[in-house]
């Protein structure tokens, strides 16, 4: 009998709970705590950007280096989140190639594009998503050789960087 009694109970407390919630019309998930600019689409939401009277005295891969090593500073701050955070990057290559802007889908919208390969330490290593992807593991928390897709362009009075991901 008692074990009816709770069942009968938590199924009334777990319509009761379904209730309140649907009618609640903000979902659940915007009552987290605020997120930091790197969590969900975590890479993405950092924008490297150095303004045009500058860039536009540099080159291409001047241009996309210095936006890259900002993209990547960044994931040394506390901003970041812990479960982004490295200690320190390298980037080893950077290779420039045009793109068709007459296809803003193709061209993700980008002047130009920037293939990057580079390594990270991490500040955690089991969770890190750094791990995800290409690459190769390392010892001292390093993720070596990983190769990754940007794009630049132009926004307002600034040059910008935009994470496109491991495929063009």
């Amino acid at each position: 009998m008692k074990k009816i009694i709770r069942f009968i109970l938590l199924f009334t407390l777990a319509l009761a709970a379904q209730s309140i919630f649907s009618d609640v019309s903000t979902p659940i998930t915007d009552i987290r705590e605020p997120e930091t600019p790197s969590m969900n689409g975590w890479l993405n939401r950092y924008v490297a950007k150095e303004p045009t009277r500058i860039a536009e005295k540099w080159s291409r891969e001047k241009l996309a280096r210095v936006l890259l090593k900002q993209f990547f500073e960044h994931f040394k701050s506390a901003d970041a989140g812990s479960k982004h955070r490295i200690e320190e990057f390298k980037i080893h290559e950077v290779r420039i190639f045009d793109v068709d802007k007459s296809d803003p889908e193709r061209s993700n919208n980008c002047d130009y594009g920037v293939h990057a390969t580079y390594s990270v330490r991490t500040t955690i290593w089991n969770f890190s998503d750094w791990r995800a992807g290409n690459g190769h593991e390392a010892s001292g928390n390093w993720m070596r050789n990983k190769g990754e897709f940007f794009g630049v362009y132009k926004k307002d009075s600034d040059h910008c960087l935009k994470r496109i991901g491991t495929g063009w």
